[in-house]
């Protein structure tokens, strides 16, 4: 008895020590969060809330705001998962702005400090800068949307915070007709359609350094058409409300197969013109199929009608070819047969052309009338 229960305590203890992210870990981690004041001179305000934010598969999964101080007055969080599918994010507001530490896992370790920046807002522009713009276009599964993604970084000088409003340009952005599904995908902004839903707004917490900010809609493509035009944002315009000059680098529209998207090979999309912005306008971007080819433009009458022609004329072109074969080969039977009828009329008897004419002749009935002499034969 002794014996049995010493062999279970030690296959417990084993299997404890074996599989601890199963059996000990799942919900045992922590986070300390470090809040820091970025900006020379300032220190970090007493009384600062925190919260943080947890995020599941990149979804928003649950959220801690009343968190427990440690000996030093940090926000401690405990009792999170360490399941890797979990990120965890810090963030705060300061002077109105809010600010958000980098995605932290407690994957590999269960517990970890996250540090949370902070800076002071700035008074005026300190001269942001757009420095990278790039857009690309994918058509959905259905075929009858497009996918856009927008991918926008900044740098601001100094150190400190710039607030970005909703009616600030640098957070502007022209929409397509009929634009749907506005997401934010990277970066701390809140994004909304304008009204008359011509524009989406941004407003976000631009911080000192460089901040990348992306968002995608998706808009509707006509199935069967070959071009869509769409008017897309020319980054360069923010240089002019802001009264700076510089040299940004602006990537060209692109197109990428990105992981989870379907994309139909012989609708693979094209993007010609818009490759150069022009200072404070809009440009115009064509979209082109080059796969759009006679099937997929059968949707117009005009189209429709020469579809119908064409298979007309395919068909009487069978039929003629069909009636040309049966011509020859009424011929080549007749020709067989009058051999078969010199050969079977000699002396001796040719008992196999007798007997390969006979067989013609009863499967053509009419072959005996045009073996009939005609007259003056």
């Amino acid at each position: 008895m002794i014996r049995r229960r010493r062999a279970w305590a030690i296959l417990g203890l084993i299997w404890l020590l074996l599989m601890p992210g199963e059996a000990l870990a799942q919900d045992g981690g922590s986070i300390t969060i470090v809040v820091e004041n970025g900006t020379a001179g300032a220190a970090v305000p007493g009384g600062l809330e925190v919260e943080l934010l947890g995020f599941q598969s990149e979804v928003l999964a649950g959220n801690w705001r009343d968190l427990e101080r440690d000996g030093r007055g940090r926000s401690v969080a405990r009792g999170l998962s360490t399941d890797p599918s979990w990120i965890y994010v810090a963030t705060t507001t300061h002077n109105g702005l809010t600010f958000a530490s980098q995605p932290v896992s407690l994957a590999e370790r269960p517990n970890l400090q996250a540090r949370l920046l902070i800076f002071e807002p700035a008074i005026s522009d300190p001269g942001a800068l757009l420095t990278d713009y790039s857009l690309v276009l994918a058509r959905e599964a259905d075929g009858a949307r497009i996918r856009s993604v927008h991918t926008v970084t900044y740098q601001l000088p100094g150190d400190r915070a710039l607030a970005i409003e909703p009616h600030s340009p640098l957070l502007r952005f022209p929409l397509p007709p009929a634009t749907t599904a506005v997401a934010a995908l990277a970066g701390p902004a809140s994004w909304e359609v304008g009204p008359g839903g011509g524009e989406l707004l941004g407003a976000a917490t631009l911080p000192p350094g460089e901040s990348t900010f992306s968002f995608e809609y998706q808009f509707p493509w006509e199935r069967g058409g070959q071009h869509l035009d769409v008017r897309m944002p020319a980054p360069a315009a923010v240089f002019r409300v802001w009264g700076v000059e510089s040299q940004v680098r602006i990537t060209a529209p692109q197109l990428v197969q990105q992981p989870g998207l379907q994309m139909n090979e012989r609708a693979r999309l094209a993007i010609y013109e818009g490759t150069g912005f022009a200072s404070g306008e809009s440009v115009a971007l064509r979209i082109s199929d080059p796969g759009y080819g006679f099937g997929d433009r059968l949707g117009s009458a005009l189209e429709a009608r020469l579809a119908a022609l064409a298979a007309v004329i395919a068909g009487t072109a069978l039929a003629v070819f069909a009636v040309t074969a049966r011509t020859r080969n009424r011929r080549r039977r007749l020709v067989e047969a009058r051999e078969m009828l010199g050969r079977a009329g000699q002396d001796p008897v040719d008992r196999d052309a007798a007997e390969g004419l006979a067989a013609l002749l009863a499967d053509d009935p009419d072959l005996a009338r045009r073996l009939r002499p005609g007259p003056g034969s």
